[in-house]
């Protein structure tokens, strides 16, 4: 049977429709073709490296937990699911006395959120008591009940895009996912602690591994707050991305597969913009901060051209994603909002983030959903989650491409 006989695969590819971008949008190292004797399919898939990565350990909700969020734009339903004259605040409806015959609500207070961990995965039931009109009674006492699932087994990140395509899954973190795939990322690492990942747990990888390791953003981002001179945080970021290399080198001597992902060039990001530049980017057609932009290009010419150089050239075992050029393409392209992070950070509005008790969190990105983005956004259209993070186009893209890297040269 084929890998992607599961429906859910090729949607997730074809959402995107990046695929095609492989070979020809972006210049990178290895981009094989031709006909193949035998599909790539690795018996495990293994993660390493930031918040790009990382799939987060279950949050408590009233009566159980979440599991599965990213640190991205999670998949977020909701649903009414009826409304009963009752008024206590902390159960749902009974089933035989919802009605049917509702006109209207109005809210009077809500924030009582509970988890049926047994007959419902991941399902929030958020109830709010008010008033409305029903029947022949107006205005009379009412109780809302509206089901949030969360749907963990979404593609919201791009090792989940790799990992479904070829029919495995994050179960660990994710108990309606295909098995098969471990993640030991983690937000807010930097290269060093991707190098501690990697020494932990290198034991487990073989030659039928396939491992995503994506990480540096994180050290960027420190080197640009923390040291003033250009020149020092160049030094600075080549000394990481050896570091980076280094860790990779180690993954690559099990005789695992790896797939490799750069940082983005967040020259283009609001966080990089919001910062004075002296200095002209590539490509200045849109706002940019060219010595943010030089940091990251320090980082990644020598984390591919000096560290992994051997590998790379050859691209039999590793595969390389630029998310530093993807950047660049999709930021001077007009149909984007470069300027905004879609996801909800503005505690006062109607819809912030929040997490799945109901606590408002605008600082965590596990709580950005589809339920929580600005003006009630199409996340479609932004490039970025908040000042400095990609958002779910770009990490569709590398997802994909890293798809293609994986079949194609593997």
């Amino acid at each position: 049977m084929s890998r992607f006989a599961h429906p859910r695969l090729p949607l997730s590819l074809r959402q995107w429709g990046l695929v095609a971008l492989a070979c020809s949008a972006v210049a990178l190292s290895g981009c094989g073709g031709g006909s193949r004797a035998k599909a790539y399919q690795p018996d495990a898939v293994v993660s390493f490296g930031d918040e790009y990565s990382a799939i987060s350990d279950p949050v408590s909700v009233n009566g159980g937990t979440v599991q599965g969020l990213t640190y991205s734009v999670n998949s977020v339903a909701s649903v009414v699911t009826g409304y009963c004259p009752n008024q206590t605040p902390n159960t749902n409806c009974d089933e035989n006395a919802k009605l049917s015959t509702v006109t209207s609500f109005t809210s009077t207070s809500n924030g009582n959120y509970l988890l049926d961990p047994v007959n419902k995965v991941n399902v929030v039931t958020r109830i709010d008591l008010g008033t409305g009109n029903y029947a022949s009674v107006t205005g009379g006492p009412l109780k809302q009940t509206i089901d949030n699932t969360y749907f963990c087994n979404a593609s919201t990140i791009w090792s989940q895009v790799v990992s479904r395509a070829l029919g495995l899954g994050f179960r660990s973190k994710c108990s309606t996912d295909f098995a098969g795939g471990t993640t030991y990322a983690a937000a807010g690492a930097t290269v060093a602690d991707v190098a501690a990942q990697v020494n932990v747990h290198v034991g487990e990888l073989n030659s039928k591994t396939m491992v995503t390791i994506w990480g540096g953003q994180n050290d960027i981002v420190e080197i640009i707050n923390t040291i003033s001179d250009q020149g020092l945080r160049l030094s600075a970021a080549e000394t990481r991305a050896l570091t980076l290399a280094n860790a990779i080198k180690q993954v690559l001597n099990t005789g695992a597969k790896v797939l490799v992902v750069n940082v983005p060039n967040l020259g283009y990001s609001p966080y990089g913009v919001a910062l004075s530049s002296s200095q002209a980017c590539t490509n200045a057609s849109v706002s940019c901060n060219g010595d943010v932009e030089a940091v990251v290009k320090k980082f990644n010419r020598t984390l591919l051209e000096v560290g992994l150089r051997d590998y790379a050239n050859d691209g039999r075992q590793l595969g390389h994603v630029d998310a530093e050029v993807l950047t660049t393409q999709y930021a001077v392209n007009t149909n984007y909002n470069t300027t905004t992070g879609v996801c909800n950070t503005n505690s006062s509005s109607a819809n912030p983030m929040r997490q799945p008790d109901g606590t408002v969190n605008t600082t965590d990105l596990r709580y950005c959903n589809s339920q929580t983005l600005v003006n009630g956004g199409n996340s479609s259209t932004y490039l970025w989650l908040d000042d400095k993070h990609i958002g779910p186009v770009l990490q569709g893209a590398v997802g994909s491409l890293a798809y293609t890297r994986a079949s194609n040269q593997f």
